[in-house]
């Protein structure tokens, strides 16, 4: 199954390298849509972006699991 996802995507294979499975995909992905909507950003290939969904990713390794808040703390931490 392939998923065409824009920069999240990219940042999972450059950055994550995670396994995951459709549901917990959907899950980062939902996030980081959410993340880029409250920051007022577009789904281009960037370092802002990209910074978006490593942090998005270092979250879900770390168990975070919940989509609304894996793209709060990642807002969170980006306007840090």
């Amino acid at each position: 199954m392939v998923f065409t996802l824009g920069t999240v995507a990219v940042a999972i294979d450059r950055f994550g390298k995670l396994a995951l499975g459709p549901e917990a995909l959907r899950r980062v992905t939902d996030a980081y849509e959410e993340a880029l909507r409250q920051l007022g950003l577009n789904d281009v290939p960037d370092t802002v972006t990209e910074e978006v969904a490593r942090r998005i990713i270092t979250l879900a390794e770390s168990g975070v699991t919940d989509s609304t808040e894996l793209a709060a703390r990642a807002v969170k931490d980006r306007a840090a």
